[in-house]
């Protein structure tokens, strides 16, 4: 079965489990730890508890797939029913699930199978997402008013109470991965412990202890381009791609933004000022940001944004069919558009 995040969060809060195999897999590793340890705990009821948790890795299950399901068969010391953790599992561990699936139904009360980026045609999410007796569940980065939740959420678990405009920092500096966000938020309160109560957060606490964990995905290069700071995206391309960073997600990072503005833009071409716009845009965008939106949208036609925007899917295209290097496609396409918005804004 397909499950959404909030068919998820729904099913947690009623106290079910979703199912009694349960896939998380993401680009967001921490997200994908997250829900793992909540599903985990609810099996348990209440609380993790190691003595009754098998671990598997999804290599060993590769090279003897039998293990999955003799886990998920036996009982504890104790007689409870066990609980079983299978982590970085991929196509590999596919043939593992398919004789758990397939054999006698499990005394285990839970298996969680904790993935990276699965693509559609994977193997092991569409068995998860076919299966009567599983489910699979998608964790992508959180953005908008769902980290906004997620942030306030943290905050007030750590007993901190935001002051105006720190939920909305934190929203536009982190959220490329949960856990990150989670720790990002952690070493605030630590930052903070000595403060009385209730511990309120300035804007100046975050400024110097959070690390700006978006925009180590991606977000500088976004702003940069925006900005038309065309040597700025020129190194900052070369270090995200030394770092790892995929050549496509880097596009699909800016071209969510430039859908945004297009958005905008139609409202500014309708006969709003830019300013009202971005003032009155939902979700909010980040304050200091403003300025760089509104100089965008005051030399920008929603035409122009969308020919920008064609310009990087027809660029998503030949880096997955051309066979030529994707991280030259990606730069040029980059550079072009940063080369572009320099020139209007010179104009």
């Amino acid at each position: 079965m397909k499950l959404r995040p909030r068919e998820f969060d729904a099913e947690l809060k009623r106290g079910r489990l979703p199912a009694p195999v349960v896939l998380l897999y993401g680009p967001d590793g921490g997200l994908v730890d997250a829900r793992a340890r909540r599903l985990l705990e609810l099996a348990a009821g209440g609380q993790e508890d190691p003595f009754r948790t098998t671990v598997l890795e999804g290599e060993r299950l590769a090279r003897e797939p039998h293990l999955l399901a003799e886990a998920a068969l036996a009982l504890t010391l104790t007689g409870e029913e066990r609980i079983v953790r299978v982590r970085e599992a991929d196509d590999r561990t596919a043939p593992a699930v398919e004789l758990l699936l397939k054999g006698p139904r499990p005394a285990a009360r839970l298996v969680v199978l904790e993935a990276g980026d699965l693509p559609p045609r994977s193997r092991l999410r569409r068995l998860c997402e076919e299966a009567t007796g599983a489910a699979a569940c998608p964790c992508y980065r959180e953005e908008g008013r769902e980290l906004a939740r997620t942030v306030g959420e943290l905050l007030a678990a750590e007993g901190l109470v935001a002051e105006p405009g720190v939920v909305e920092w934190l929203t536009a500096h982190l959220g490329a991965d949960h856990g990150i966000t989670r720790r990002e938020i952690e070493k605030l309160a630590l930052y903070l412990a000595d403060r009385p109560e209730p511990r309120r957060v300035r804007l100046e606490d975050v400024e110097a202890v959070v690390t700006d964990a978006a925009a180590s995905g991606g977000d500088r290069l976004v702003l940069a381009v925006l900005g038309g700071r065309v040597d700025e995206v020129a190194a900052l391309s070369e270090r995200l791609e030394a770092a790892g960073e995929q050549p496509v997600q880097l596009l699909r990072l800016l071209g969510r933004e430039l859908l945004r503005l297009w958005r905008l833009a139609v409202e500014v071409a309708a006969g709003r000022s830019p300013r009202e716009v971005v003032a009155g845009a939902r979700p909010p965008v980040f304050f200091r940001l403003r300025p760089l939106y509104e100089r965008v949208l005051a030399q920008s036609e929603p035409a122009q944004l969308a020919r920008a925007l064609a310009r990087l899917q027809t660029a998503e295209l030949a880096c997955k069919q051309t066979g030529a290097p994707d991280r030259l496609i990606a730069r040029r396409a980059l550079l072009e558009l940063a080369r572009t918005l320099a020139g209007e804004a010179g104009r």
